[in-house]
């Protein structure tokens, strides 16, 4: 930028008597010794160089001559001296001139961008970006703190609705073995309405906050689970569902801004719109990829775990619970002093079993047929009701010791602590409108209006039975299949493992897609979607679970993982497309509330329909979803095939 000069003196006139004349005009202007021209002889000149009679006064000695450019060019004849200073004088002032436009630019310019430019404090934010590294570290420790809570999450989430392992029963009030499912689908009704009013908190404060916030509210309902008695199940139930809420919200307002500021490291010079949204949707999608892997890493970690506790605890005497049983014993007494005759008495013996069977608990909850359980899609809820234990004080009636549990509790919190601890010290604060001043805040009027208008929105509702569907769909998965199936027929210790080949396959599935989408049409997969997940429930309706066969068990839920990984890589990659630019808070807000809604239906009713029931429910639902859902991405493909055509 140019030189600066005074804007003060920009305005003022300049006075002659700070010119000083040189030697050749000082003749002409009286000012230097010598021979002084008379008035008559300057008037001569000044005349015969082209009617110079016209320059101004500004008011100095009549007897002097202003010098301006046009007397400075008649005068530049009158002799070598003058020619030399009149040039010299020129490019003076040609270097003031220009460094005078220049600098009044640069003034004009520097007050624009203070009047209509941000203000300091979104300068300084901006200056404060997080680097490409930075940005990727907060990646990492995004996906390893869900990892970890993701294995403290489901495997609790699967011991509670199927078996309610955590209820404890209560003198006054009488509970049933389904009283976990009715607390958690209490608890996910309340997390979908959490999910809809906490957009401007996530705003507020920032993402990496609010999930630490959420992992600190699951970490004081395991610890809170350590006596899971009804006073205490109430509040645990209320936390663990603000707990859900938030997490859901916050992970995703994480993974977005982690996306648009790897956006902004990643931006050429030069670049339309076009380009800028392409690669934006790019990141988003490699995020979303390690974010799921680490999902499903966390089931697999979560179950290992899990299986290796209650096995553990299972078979360790110091942790079972103590059966009483009678038992009679005929003992006789030989005296030798009597010959042919002996004395036999009956005596009550009491022994206690060191080990803890779980077997006999089983068949009370089933029903029975000829002594076998009737287990798959013929079995209906029971109401066995959960009593203590009158043989044996401050013990109770439940399908795992009370020592398993509280280790389990006690391992889910650590687990809990660990992630809290992970964002909290080292995630950087991540918030999009961290620089935003007064009125530009969001504000929750403003929050609620953009969400009821997502609501409305026809692309929204054409989507809504889908995710409707994938929250029933993994309520099944989780509660129905294995109580009914996998503990029915293989045991308590072998239900995590089932889980253990979800995950397992359910992330590869999840990436091998992810790759697939950007080649294949996306309603060649919603048909191999519905497809696979018919041909599943058609097994679970005609197939009578056994023993001797445990690899089907293992085969259907790794099937089934490959067909939720379909429905959620689906559902994300559709709103990635539509609504990646424009209120992605409020749709992926919106799509979560569906999705746990759907949840929370399918753990109530969990106790009260038979699972033949559930499974034609189910299919029916999935038959609305796949149709809306066909129709809706049939749909965008030609709105996007017009706008192309457009542009020719």
């Amino acid at each position: 930028m140019g030189s600066l000069p005074n804007l003060h003196e920009l305005g003022k006139e300049s006075t002659c008597g700070a010119f000083k004349p040189t030697t050749a005009l000082g003749h002409l202007c009286g000012g230097q010794g010598g021979y002084v021209l008379s008035e008559h002889e300057r008037n001569k000149i000044l005349h015969r160089h082209n009617k110079v009679g016209k320059t101004r006064s500004y008011g100095c000695e009549p007897n002097r001559i202003i010098v301006d450019d046009t007397t400075l060019e008649h005068m530049a004849g009158y002799s070598p001296i003058s020619n030399r200073s009149v040039r010299q004088f020129h490019q003076i002032r040609r270097k003031d001139s220009l460094s005078s436009s220049i600098g009044a630019t640069s003034v004009r310019r520097l007050l624009a961008v203070v009047r209509n430019g941000p203000s300091h404090r979104q300068r300084a934010h901006r200056t404060s970006e997080p680097s490409k590294h930075a940005l990727i570290v907060n990646v990492v420790l995004l996906c390893v703190s869900h990892l970890t809570i993701t294995a403290t999450y489901l495997p609790y989430l699967a011991l509670q609705s199927s078996l309610s392992v955590w209820s404890m029963p209560d003198h006054l009030v009488p509970l049933d073995i389904n009283v976990g499912s009715l607390f958690l689908g209490l608890s996910h009704v309340l997390a979908s309405l959490v999910c809809l009013v906490t957009l401007p908190v996530n705003q507020r404060f920032g993402g990496n906050i609010i999930l630490a916030v959420s992992y600190l509210l699951l970490t004081v309902h395991f610890i809170i689970n350590l006596h899971p008695v009804l006073y205490l199940m109430i509040p645990s139930s209320i936390i663990f569902g603000v707990a859900l809420g938030l997490m859901v919200n916050a992970q995703v307002t994480c993974l977005m801004t982690i996306a648009i500021k790897l956006s902004n490291v990643y931006r050429m010079v030069d670049e339309d719109e076009e380009m800028k949204n392409i690669r934006y949707t790019c990141l988003i999608r490699r995020t979303a990829r390690a974010f799921r892997g680490a999902h499903d890493f966390g089931l697999i970690f979560g179950s290992i775990a899990s299986t290796l506790i209650i096995s553990w605890t299972i078979g360790n005497t110091n942790l079972s619970t103590d059966v009483l049983t009678n038992t009679t014993e005929l003992i006789c007494l030989q005296t030798s002093f009597v010959n042919t005759t002996s004395n036999c008495t009956t005596t009550l013996i009491e022994q206690v079993s060191p080990t803890y069977d779980y077997t006999s608990f089983l068949d009370a909850i089933f029903d029975t047929v000829e002594g076998t359980r009737l287990c798959g899609s013929q079995s209906c809820p029971s109401k066995y009701p959960l009593n203590f234990n009158d043989s044996l004080p401050g013990q109770y009636y439940s399908v795992l010791p009370v020592g398993s549990t509280q280790a389990l509790t006690g391992f889910y919190a650590f687990l809990s602590a660990a992630a809290t601890a992970l964002i909290v010290v080292g995630m950087d604060t991540l918030n999009l409108y961290a620089h935003q001043e007064g009125s530009d805040k969001p504000q929750l009027m403003a929050s609620l209006r953009c969400v009821r208008e997502i609501f409305r929105d026809a692309r929204m509702k054409l989507l809504a039975p889908m995710m409707f569907f994938i929250g029933l769909e993994q309520a099944f998965i989780y509660s129905d299949f294995g109580k009914s199936y996998v503990v029915c027929t293989l045991g308590i210790h072998r239900l995590n493992l089932v889980y253990l080949a979800m995950g397992s396959l359910q992330s590869i599935a999840a990436c091998t897609l992810s790759m697939l989408l950007r080649s294949i049409r996306r309603y060649y997969i919603v048909g191999v979607g519905f497809t696979f997940h018919s041909c599943l429930m058609l097994v679970l309706v005609l197939w009578k679970p056994i023993e001797d066969d445990p690899a089907l068990f293992f085969v259907i839920s790794a099937a089934w993982g490959v067909c939720n990984a379909i429905w959620e890589m689906l559902g994300f990659t559709l709103l990635t497309c539509q609504y990646a630019t424009d209120r992605w808070e409020a749709a992926f807000a919106v799509t979560s509330f569906y999705r746990l809604l759907g949840i929370g239906v399918a753990f109530l009713f969990h106790g009260y329909l038979c699972n033949y029931v559930k499974v034609y429910g189910l299919t029916f639902f999935m038959l609305a979803a796949v149709v809306t859902f066909t129709y809706l991405d049939i749909r965008l493909e030609n709105i996007k095939k017009l706008k192309n055509i457009s542009r020719l």
